[in-house]
């Protein structure tokens, strides 16, 4: 994918009710880059102020291409020897790994995006027990 128009954003997150970020951070034993507790407020660029509804701790990446196996040995290195699920960290309801591929469509208005997981790659998400989310979307130039 070298598309100028792409872009590949991958991720992990673990998402919660109750989920306090910086548990998940204790107990995996590093930092997320993205974060929030539930209850958190925040302004908007147009000035309209929102409450968080969900705690989430998330470790973001974007990427030039669609190497979707990078990210997830990345992933399994930083998080190591993790001897249980992610699902069982306390406060986490919900985790996942999320794959986002965004590109200009051909002239026809179609395209194409192919992607692999070696089995390194299958192993970790394996040893995490989470799934993995899929969103390829093609736009008009």
């Amino acid at each position: 994918m070298t598309n100028h128009d792409s872009k590949c954003e991958v991720a992990l997150y673990l998402r919660g009710h109750d989920l306090d970020p910086s548990h998940v951070s204790s107990v995996l034993g590093i930092k997320p880059t993205l974060s929030q507790h539930r209850g958190e407020r925040h302004i908007t660029s147009t000035n309209k102020e929102f409450v968080t509804k969900l705690g989430v701790w998330a470790i973001v990446s974007q990427e030039e291409s669609a190497n979707l196996s990078r990210f997830i040995e990345r992933i399994g290195h930083e998080l190591g020897a993790l001897d249980h699920s992610l699902n069982e960290i306390g406060g986490v309801e919900e985790a996942y790994l999320d794959f986002f591929v965004s590109m200009s469509a051909n002239e026809d208005g179609g395209g194409e995006c192919k992607f692999e997981l070696d089995r390194c790659s299958t192993e970790v998400i394996r040893k995490l027990g989470v799934p993995v989310h899929f969103t390829i979307a093609f736009t008009r130039r």
